[in-house]
């Protein structure tokens, strides 16, 4: 008999053992699951930067050509049609 109840007990602490162990990998992925969430934001809010700075970065360039450098004027031209393109895609859209 005292070989099963060694038996039993240390079945009863691997259990234990498992089951403390399985306690901190959970909390442990709950803490993993929250740094995925923020990084995942923290990508999402550098595309939307980047993608306000490439804007800006592109109306700033227009703006130059229009100042007067005669270099790009051909690009400029190329955009302004590009945009009335989507312009009127978006108005095309719109009307039923």
């Amino acid at each position: 008999m005292s070989e099963t109840m060694q038996a039993i007990d240390l079945l009863e602490n691997t259990i234990r053992t498992m089951i403390q162990k399985m306690k901190i990998l959970e909390k442990e992925n709950v803490s993993l699951g929250q740094k995925v969430n923020q990084l995942k934001q923290l990508v999402s809010d550098q595309n939307k930067d980047s993608t306000l700075w490439k804007d800006k970065y592109q109306s700033l360039v227009i703006a130059k050509t229009l100042q007067g450098s005669s270099k790009n004027t051909t690009h400029v031209k190329h955009t302004i049609s590009n945009l009335i393109k989507e312009i009127d895609t978006c108005i095309a859209q719109l009307n039923p």
